[in-house]
């Protein structure tokens, strides 16, 4: 059995998050998943796989923000969690939401207040699970 994005936003840790763009992507594949803290360097993002960031390095650069999506979608990457919207990164810019819709590629809002091991690990029990 594979995992989908939809099957990842019905965990426990996750249930409480919104999907705020890129529907059309929520069949895509989930085969692991990973902090991405320095989004500039996607040299290491894996097909299949879901991110979690908070743009803590690029939270006032919109832009940035825009060039990471387009190169996770090329990465072929399943989706983006964002963390701490409200704390580190102030609101999520409408060109985000655009663009994901665009290109299909899923932009989930997670809880406030959760760490990111309590999105990771349920990820990674069902993986291994699967």
């Amino acid at each position: 059995m594979k995992l989908t994005v939809e099957d990842v936003m019905r965990l426990e840790s996750l249930t409480e998050g919104k999907i705020v763009a890129g529907y059309s992507g929520l069949t895509n594949t989930v085969t692991s998943v990973s902090v991405l803290e320095v989004p500039k360097i996607t040299t290491f993002i894996k097909e299949g796989e879901l991110e979690i960031t908070a743009f803590y390095s690029i939270a006032n650069d919109i832009e940035a923000q825009l060039d990471v999506i387009r190169a996770l979608k090329e990465c072929k990457s399943s989706g983006l969690i964002l963390c701490h919207v409200g704390i580190i990164l102030d609101s999520i810019a409408l060109p985000l939401i655009e663009l994901c819709n665009e290109l299909g590629y899923p932009l989930i809002l997670a809880p406030p207040n959760i760490a990111y091991i309590d999105i990771i690990s349920p990820i990674i029990d069902s993986l291994l699970q699967a």
